[in-house]
């Protein structure tokens, strides 16, 4: 359990990393996390950015938890506030981080930022795998996939209709704000190509920490449908 624990956490941190080298990027990012990214520049812009994202990260997150508890009907679903909370903090301590390293790109070095974007995008696919792999605590997201999931039946479908909900509430908020930052060709690339590299890491990342015995049904459907 304890090494389930550490890779678990440690997969939120590959996440919190993740996505801050993405929007250091600056070519797209996921569109939760653009949706995050603008609520953080728009709605708490005058505080520090890296706490501002840590915190619209926790209410949007927070959010997605309670309508899934109310529609499932179920109060285990507010387990996925642990990673919320763990996530919120590992988030802005990443960006923190960053800032203090001062990690920027040059501009004009456009093949740079295309680099560093496929870094963060393969850094977050690792992070996920990681925590689906230990089978301990779906993040609320997950949740809303798996609630997806029962109408579609495909887990597949129920991932690209999640994330097109999100892309059309990223996409407003953008139109109202006029302002694109988060939303580029990276953001279509990376939502089109994020499940078969998930797939594609599963398999190995199982071979080297072993199987993993668990009857926690929300992340048992949704590793056996990586």
């Amino acid at each position: 359990m304890k090494k389930r624990i550490i890779i678990h956490f440690s997969g939120l941190l590959l996440l919190a990393i993740g996505i801050r080298i993405m929007i250091i990027a600056g070519l797209g990012v996921f569109p939760m996390d653009g949706l995050v990214g603008y609520m953080a520049d728009y709605i708490f812009g005058g505080i520090n950015f890296n706490v501002a994202l840590g915190l619209s990260s926790f209410i949007i997150n927070t959010v997605v938890m309670l309508i899934c508890m109310a529609i499932k009907k179920d109060w285990k679903v507010v387990y996925s506030l642990i990673n919320t909370i763990v996530f919120t903090f590992l988030l802005a301590g990443a960006g923190a981080i960053m800032d203090l390293l001062n990690i920027n790109i040059p501009e004009g070095y456009l093949w740079a930022n295309w680099i560093v974007a496929f870094v963060g995008f393969f850094v977050i696919a690792v992070g996920i795998d990681f925590t689906v792999y230990t089978k301990l605590i779906a993040a609320p997201i997950e949740y809303a996939m798996l609630l997806f999931d029962k109408l579609f039946k495909n887990l597949t479908l129920s991932k690209l209709a999640i994330e097109i909900c999100i892309f059309i509430a990223t996409m407003s908020f953008a139109l109202i704000v006029w302002n694109f930052e988060y939303i580029g060709w990276f953001t279509a690339i990376a939502v089109i190509t994020i499940s078969p590299l998930l797939q594609l890491l599963y398999k190995p990342i199982t071979k080297i920490f072993g199987e993993v015995k668990t009857e926690n049904v929300s992340q048992e459907e949704i590793t056996d449908n990586q």
